[in-house]
């Protein structure tokens, strides 16, 4: 069952399904509810799917691809297109050309500048101008393709993060088709996915494995689904993985070790920091990850400190950092051990010890462990 058709049934039922429930947005269609709909057969002739959270991004684009295009007629009916390097009237011309011996043909444009930012301009500026700014030859082109698309044809944009909604591009399509961004999951909905994901492998993920899962590959989506399947190879004939199963399959520091770890940095509690530290490595942590885990939480730490000292509360938090409670809670009350230019500062350093680790300019584990005695002095 598809994360959508969870949403729905709860919404349908009224009822609060604890840890597994989900807030409704059904202002637009999600990745999930795009991937549900291209399974059941209902096509769109126009996509455009956006966002940081490229596996999520990449499987959307799948669930199109299969279900327009036969996997032995793929090579002759799909085409990806550089929409930096190439014309956009070149693609839209395909999406146009009849299918060989399939239902559809796909025509994937990747990182067209027609939904991109201006760069150099205020949001001001960039709104006021674009309203002013006469039509490209590529741009007049799709607004009339998408006034009328091919029937044969679906046409899918896929950029980054860096889409601009005050484009004409942008209107013209998300007022007609689906415009879909693809951001990191929240916590909820990264246990929701694990266990859907799990079940497509046909294995049961026990909801304590998902979390510990969720705690060791926070916010990872692709290393979650690589992680699943050895998990799924791991447990053989059983029917569920458990959380002794992750345990031994899963190598990574949870969440929680880090969150612990920044309390005693933040109340500058150096050797209870260096002996947790010790204890992380000691299980097998690698250096380079716990490098890129303590510069996300200070990351986050400046963040929360930023949004509250803006007079943010913690819901506002929440929708920013996609984080549950209790982690909001978690931050706000580390980031009060330590001063803004403090958190920009330990962001510097956490950079110079990365490259240090990772250009040999010193033994790892000492660099983690200097670092961790600056950052609690």
């Amino acid at each position: 069952m598809s994360v959508s058709r969870r949403r729905w049934q709860i919404l349908q039922a009224g009822v609060d399904k604890g840890e597994f429930a989900l807030a409704a947005n059904l202002t637009g269609m999600d990745a999930f509810t795009l991937m549900s709909e291209a399974k059941a057969g209902r096509l769109q002739p126009v996509y455009l799917i956006y966002g940081k959270e490229t596996f999520l991004r990449d499987r959307a684009f799948q669930a199109i691809r299969r279900q327009a295009v036969p996997g032995e007629l793929d090579d002759l009916n799909v085409t990806i297109a550089d929409g930096q390097a190439e014309p956009l009237e070149k693609s839209l011309e395909m999406a146009q050309t009849m299918p060989f011996l399939a239902p559809h043909r796909v025509v994937a444009v990747k990182d067209s500048p027609l939904f991109a930012a201006r760069r150099g301009k205020s949001e001001a500026e960039e709104g006021e101008a674009e309203s002013h700014v006469p039509e490209s030859g590529s741009e007049a082109a799709l607004l009339r393709y998408l006034e009328h698309p091919s029937p044969d044809g679906v046409l899918v944009f896929l950029c980054g993060e860096g889409v601009d909604r005050r484009r004409k591009a942008y209107k013209a399509l998300a007022g007609r088709y689906p415009a879909v961004e693809c951001q990191p999951l929240r916590e909820q909905e990264m246990l929701m996915w694990l266990r859907d994901r799990s079940e497509e492998m046909g294995k049961r993920l026990e909801l304590r494995a998902a979390q510990e899962l969720a705690q060791r590959i926070p916010a990872d989506m692709a290393l979650a689904d690589s992680e699943l399947a050895k998990l799924a190879a791991h447990a053989g004939e059983a029917a569920a993985i458990t959380v002794e199963d992750v345990a031994r399959v899963v190598s990574g520091v949870s969440e929680s070790n880090i969150f612990e770890l920044m309390g005693y940095i933040s109340s500058k509690k150096r050797a209870r920091a260096l002996a947790l530290l010790e204890r992380i490595l000691r299980e097998g942590e690698p250096v380079p990850r716990l490098l890129f885990m303590i510069a996300r939480q200070v990351r986050l730490l400046l963040t929360a400190k930023v949004m509250a000292e803006q007079g943010h509360g913690p819901k506002s938090i929440e929708q920013r950092l996609r984080l549950f409670p209790s982690a909001v809670r978690s931050l706000l009350e580390a980031s009060r051990g330590f001063g803004r230019e403090e958190l920009v500062a330990a962001l510097g350093k956490v950079l110079k010890a990365d490259i240090a680790v990772k250009t040999s300019q010193g033994e790892p584990r000492l660099v983690l462990e200097l670092l961790l005695v600056d950052l609690s002095a």
